[in-house]
């Protein structure tokens, strides 16, 4: 791509605005027809005023886009990753990329309103720039002035080492406030279904008390993680029914209560649902649908741009493979290797309806598996010669 393709497709403003600019840096066409990277102060490497509100800066954010989500689903499927990992760090984005401005000057003036949220208004841009958003939404800590002497005396990431200190904590409190019923209830009854049992409670009180001797004292090397994992399994033995999951006789015996309401409840919601849904999961047969030309109009609505994707994502899977393949060649070649032929190409349409012919001439069902097993024979012995 020359930079007058660049410039066009919306790739050197994105780089900028997304990349380049939060880091202080502007990348720049240079006279030699190539790209140079310049040094600017944070608070001017910005585009000037008006020129990301026209109609063609909103178009090349969204080829950009596009183009992106393309590409992600590809190296998804081939890497598992969208962006190449370094070795021994997690694929994170920061957070302050996550962030719009507009969020965190909201998060700002509700500081500021509170008065002991005040105290670090002016502190919330500078922790979301210190936060990386990880896999599966977990949002870890990492300030430059800590250096990770706390992680690395207990072993932890900054996130488990967060999440150890707040379940220490807050986990007896937890445990023990989901065993009393709410406060509209006259008196104060046990809730069989959902709470830790006296014994676990007491557990998480003994294991505070562990991980707040370590402030003085220092642990054994296995000691944080074993603590972590324990503290996390009484954290979901707390949650509200899950007395219930465990077999706890008072707990069925409550559920035995309300069974024939929850039930009546999930009949009505399913009952509720779009006649498609209903089609979709299997509730409903195509006979019994009240409108079936808008049932199927909607199934379509929803399969075009699923099969608008699988087909991008064939072609450029087609086009890696196409790319692959003469490396791989030389590859083997280059160990001396033989390398293995390609499996014959057969149309899906001809292999299916050669399938169907069989299987209307077959006289039972064992013919036809045995006819499947020598054809598949046969492609085998193709591919292999």
């Amino acid at each position: 791509m020359n930079r007058s393709e660049a410039k066009t497709a919306g790739v050197l403003m994105e780089a900028n605005r997304v990349f380049f600019h939060p880091l202080g840096l502007e990348m720049r066409t240079s006279g030699a027809g190539g790209f140079e990277v310049h040094e600017r102060a944070a608070s001017t490497a910005v585009f000037p005023p008006g020129a990301l509100t026209t109609e063609e800066a909103r178009a090349k954010c969204d080829a950009v886009a596009v183009r992106r989500r393309r590409a992600g689903a590809t190296r998804r499927t081939l890497f598992g990753w969208t962006v190449q990992q370094v070795d021994g760090r997690p694929e994170a984005t920061p957070l302050d990329f996550v962030w719009t401005e507009r969020a965190i000057a909201h998060l700002a003036s509700i500081a500021e309103r509170d008065e002991e949220a005040g105290l670090i208004a002016h502190q919330v841009v500078d922790i979301l720039s210190e936060c990386w958003l990880l896999p599966g939404g977990v949002i870890d800590y990492s300030p430059p002035e800590d250096g990770g002497k706390e992680e690395a005396r207990l072993g932890l990431s900054a996130w488990q080492v967060g999440r150890l200190l707040w379940l220490a904590r807050n986990l007896p409190d937890i445990g023990a406030a989901n065993e009393v019923a709410h406060p509209e209830v006259e008196g104060v009854v046990e809730r069989p279904y959902s709470g830790l049992y006296a014994n676990e409670i007491a557990e998480a009180e003994v294991l505070g008390e562990e991980v707040a001797a370590w402030t003085e004292e220092e642990p054994a090397p296995e000691r944080p993680a074993q603590v972590l994992k324990r503290l996390e399994d009484l954290y979901g033995l707390a949650q509200p029914g899950m007395r219930f999951f465990r077999g706890d006789p008072k707990a069925l015996d409550a559920w035995d209560g309300v069974r024939e309401r929850v039930a009546d409840e999930m009949a009505k919601y399913l009952a509720d649902r779009p006649e498609v849904d209903r089609f979709l999961q299997g509730d409903l047969r195509a006979e019994d649908l009240e409108d079936a030309d808008a049932v199927a109009s909607e199934l379509a609505d929803r399969l075009a741009p699923l099969d608008e994707q699988e087909a991008r994502v064939a072609e450029e899977l087609e086009g890696v493979r196409r790319i692959a393949g003469p490396i791989r060649v030389a590859l083997y070649r280059l160990r001396g290797e033989k390398a293995a032929p390609p499996l014959p190409v057969i149309e899906p349409a001809d292999l299916l309806s050669e399938i169907a012919q069989e299987a209307r001439t077959c006289e039972d069902a064992s013919g036809f598996i045995l006819w499947l097993q020598e054809a598949t024979a046969h492609l085998v012995e193709e591919s292999a010669g």
